[in-house]
């Protein structure tokens, strides 16, 4: 059975994923956008701003960010404070869920019901945004929830976000609470 860091581990390398096709589809469509073609019907020919699309490829880039620190942080052993326990954490992960939740329900009002132009690219492209970023918050969700659960259920909210409590284990050193009875 897998643990619960090797299911952490999974989610946010899924998460990584979506994060980096959500910044290059957001890429896609703002470069469109600020440089519709001649004769293009959208929006009269002129160029123009999606602040939403903005906004995701900030959310996307900051869970591009985020996600490789985590991981090191879930797969390491040292301690860095309280940058690195189950609370901050929390605390990001929450950030996220924000972002990623108005990021993908301002597109999706934007942007719901593209199925009548689905040959032109510019809706495809849209419409693969809006998937993705509904992806992505899905899976910031449940890591929000595991860690929940995880931090309540072991009191861990103080604790190191790799899971191994002792300190003296997390830095190497020898361990005193395993030898005494």
């Amino acid at each position: 059975m897998a643990s619960v860091n090797s299911i952490r581990i999974g989610l946010y390398v899924m998460l990584w994923l979506f994060a980096a096709v959500l910044l290059g589809l957001s890429a896609a469509r703002i470069h469109y956008t600020l440089h519709i073609p001649p004769g293009d019907p959208l929006n009269g020919g002129n160029d123009f701003f999606d602040p939403i699309v903005a906004e995701l490829i900030a959310t996307s880039a900051l869970t591009l960010l985020w996600v490789p620190w985590v991981i090191h942080v879930i797969t390491r052993t040292y301690d860095y404070g309280l940058v690195s326990t189950f609370l901050s954490e929390t605390l990001g992960l929450f950030t996220l869920f924000v972002l990623w939740l108005v990021g993908a329900a301002i597109a999706t009002a934007n942007w719901g019901n593209l199925a009548w132009c689905r040959i032109y690219l510019p809706c495809r492209v849209l419409t693969a945004l809006v998937a993705f970023a509904w992806m992505g918050f899905i899976v910031v969700f449940v890591l929000l929830i595991v860690s929940l659960m995880f931090s309540i259920a072991n009191r861990a909210f103080r604790q190191p976000l790799h899971g191994r409590y002792d300190p003296r284990l997390s830095y190497g050193g020898p361990s005193y609470r395993s030898s005494r009875a």
